[in-house]
């Protein structure tokens, strides 16, 4: 438990956040060891401080401090002692007994401090001011005040370490197709000048040792940081991929130095990785040297009930499987770096993943043109790839997202920020999230295009997306992935209109139909998995929005599956049924023919049920649709026709149910009794059976 106190719950003047204090200087009053702090609350750490406490949510963001007490044994000699942060957002101090030890700004990648001349045997008082405002954040708050929430405060964990002055503390693997290792081990040394560590290295593969054990050195610099890495060919390994995503997990055991009884850090140092290439050739992408195409992914706010943007790793293991289960191939965490976990996830249960710089979103060109942002992004790039670039699902880096691009500013950021992150990390492919999809001036510069594009939500209908594709490679010349789509949905809100369940499933029914199995076509990521806090007015256009939350996601805050998270994945398509004749009011049993079509090429069981209007029934019927095939079934709907509406006519549903999780896009049970004049429309799209545009009605006030 930690206390935590926001500076309005303060007297005046007790977190002096002065801009530029030097580390050492006199700090502010609450961060001194005896400051009174039995009145602030206690948090749990990690934590997301709105999550916590609705009453430090606030849309301007907070300024606050955390404070706990940590009991330290006396150091062995030479030993240090270092503080590790892997997330403080967004602007943090840090202070041990009252000295400041450092500083950060951006959160989502740890910062680790060494606070060896701060601390002290017994008692210590470890204080932490965290600023989320607006006001401190300036442009790159941009983000956080027009596309999700503001979440503040210690996000992720807090480690203490202990170490001799020399000493490994972690390290990062790689490894190709060809079987070639890397590894890039990580140090302390507080010597004043560059020192060998020797250490045996060994691998273990699926089931068997693929490295036996072997002596290798590193040299830390002085100062520590990064040491000089380590190669080694392993004969023949199984590759990881999307379908066997085959893991091997390197150790490095450093050896006790000559003279010294304890040994260089931690006894033995441990990761996961895999062997895999990502090139480009031509306009695809290749993973192991077969095209990567088709692929259905989705974006994903690491959001959860009462957590915030805290995410433990059991539930990132959770989320990722569950996901991965549902059919899920590629997914970017948006628009922020992600946790460890979760891309251990990734690598576990096969699926790739782009990870991007967080608040370089939505920025207008003069922003992306002041090179101070160009430094925030190359250091932000290089923090991720240190922690990330052993991740074999992490195969492309995001620069930004919806950014200026159509500017000359903004294709200067992308050239200037994607060509430093190859000179660091020649390994993985490069791109920008462009909303300016046939104007975006960065294409050159990338190594493959990703395109936000809602058809059918503000962009035209969802038949304009195959040929804005084609426009977009034709300009760009690359591989293309749609990494964005979707339409709003209020979870149990019903009818064919805007805002509803079925028009989203309708959308995404519509973009399955229209883009599976293009050429030269890496995929798409739905918009987003999961719903997460918006600014308090955000609608998203959306005619019956439900603020905080931005509910173009297939799933509810609360995890509940939509319509379109059942016909994500649907295997069969309803293309045609039945317009049904009756008179008002009569009693009748009518035989409604319903024609399912396999789009799985897999063919599929399941059952037609008929939600009926109402004083009609109807029982399911099963149905076997063979591979590339389509059925015909029949259903007899009964009972006595109540006519509703002005025309008369009286509707329900049609649905095609694999199981509870899967269904295809339900198609309208029309029973017309009577005449009306038209009603208006609310929307055209392409009949998924004939390629003939389709009209979809509203009347009387639901939309059939």
């Amino acid at each position: 438990g930690w206390r935590f106190a926001t500076a309005a719950e303060l007297p005046a003047g007790a977190l002096d956040t002065t801009a530029g204090s030097a580390a050492g200087s006199a700090a502010p009053p609450a961060v001194a060891p005896g400051y009174d702090t039995h009145r602030w609350s206690l948090v749990a750490v990690p934590d997301s401080l709105g999550a916590v406490r609705a009453r430090w949510n606030d849309d301007a963001g907070s300024l606050g401090v955390y404070r706990r007490a940590v009991d330290l044994a006396r150091p062995a000699a030479g030993e240090r002692t270092a503080l590790v942060f892997d997330s403080c957002f967004w602007a943090c101090r840090y202070f041990m007994n009252g000295v400041e030890v450092g500083s950060s700004v951006g959160g989502y990648l740890p910062v680790r401090l060494d606070v060896t001349g701060a601390v002290r045997p017994g008692r210590n008082a470890l204080a932490v001011i965290v600023d989320n405002r607006v006001a401190t954040m300036g442009g790159y708050a941009r983000p956080v005040r027009r596309l999700y929430w503001n979440w503040g405060g210690l996000l992720q964990q807090v480690h203490l370490e202990r170490t001799p002055a020399v000493a490994l503390t972690g390290f990062s693997a790689e490894g190709t197709l060809a079987g070639r290792l890397t590894v890039r081990p990580a140090g302390v040394n507080a010597t004043g000048s560059a020192r060998r560590v020797t250490a045996v290295l060994s691998v273990d593969g699926p089931g068997a040792p693929a490295l036996p054990p072997r002596t290798v050195t590193t040299t830390v610099p002085a100062g520590g940081g990064t040491a000089s890495p380590i190669t080694v060919d392993l004969p023949r390994p199984r590759p990881w991929d999307l379908d066997h995503p085959t893991l091997y997990t390197v150790r490095l055991r450093p050896l006790e130095p000559a003279g010294r009884r304890e040994p260089a850090g931690p006894t033995e140092l441990t990761e996961r990785t895999g062997f895999r290439d990502v090139t480009v050739r031509g306009l695809d992408v290749y993973l192991n040297g077969r095209p990567v195409r088709d692929l259905q992914g989705f974006n994903r706010h690491a959001d959860y009930p009462g957590l915030g943007r805290t995410q433990p790793d059991g539930l990132a293991d959770r989320e990722i499987g569950r996901l991965r289960a549902r059919g899920f191939r590629v997914f970017r965490p948006a628009h922020y770096p992600t946790t460890p976990a979760e891309l251990d996830a990734a690598d576990r249960y096969g699926l790739l993943v782009i990870e991007e710089i967080n608040n370089i979103s939505s920025q207008p060109a003069a922003f992306l043109g002041r090179r101070d942002v160009h430094d925030y992004a190359k250091r932000t790039l290089a923090r991720m790839v240190a922690r990330d670039r052993g991740h074999p699902s992490l195969f492309a880096w995001s620069v930004g997202n919806e950014n200026a691009t159509d500017s000359a500013q903004g294709a200067d950021y992308v050239r200037d920020v994607a060509g430093y992150g190859r000179s660091i990390d020649p390994a993985r492919l490069y791109t920008q999230v462009t909303a300016h999809p046939t104007d975006d001036r960065a294409y050159p510069y990338e190594d493959f295009a990703a395109v936000n594009y809602y058809a059918g939500w503000y962009a035209g209908g969802v038949g304009a997306v195959g040929p804005l594709l084609d426009d977009v490679q034709r300009r760009a010349g690359k591989p293309i992935m749609i990494s964005e789509y979707g339409a709003e949905a209020v979870a149990g809100r019903t009818g064919r209109a805007r805002g509803g369940e079925w028009y989203q499933a309708f959308i995404v029914d519509g973009y399955n139909r229209l883009l599976d199995h293009r050429p030269h076509f890496i995929g798409k990521m739905y918009w987003t998995s999961t719903e997460f806090w918006c600014r308090p007015a955000w609608s998203g256009g959306n005619p019956h929005p439900v603020p905080p939350f931005h509910a173009k996601a297939l799933e509810t805050y609360f995890r509940a599956p939509k319509l379109g998270w059942r016909v994500m994945f649907s295997p069969v398509r309803i293309v045609s049924t039945t317009v049904l004749d009756a008179p008002p009011g009569a009693r009748v049993a009518l035989r409604e023919r319903v024609t399912v079509a396999d789009v799985s090429g897999r063919g599929a069981h399941g059952t037609v049920v008929v939600d009926p209007p109402a004083g009609l029934v109807a029982h399911p019927v099963p149905f076997t649709v063979r591979a590339g095939g389509v059925v015909t079934v029949t259903v007899v709907v009964a009972g006595e026709l109540r006519a509703a509406g002005p025309s008369g006519d009286v509707r329900g549903d049609v649905r095609a149910m694999i199981d509870a999780a899967t269904e295809a896009l339900p198609a309208p049970l029309t029973v017309r009794s009577g005449s009306a004049p038209p009603a208006p429309a609310i929307t055209t799209y392409p009949d998924f059976a004939t390629n003939q545009d389709v009209t979809v009605f509203e009347s009387a006030g639901s939309a059939a």
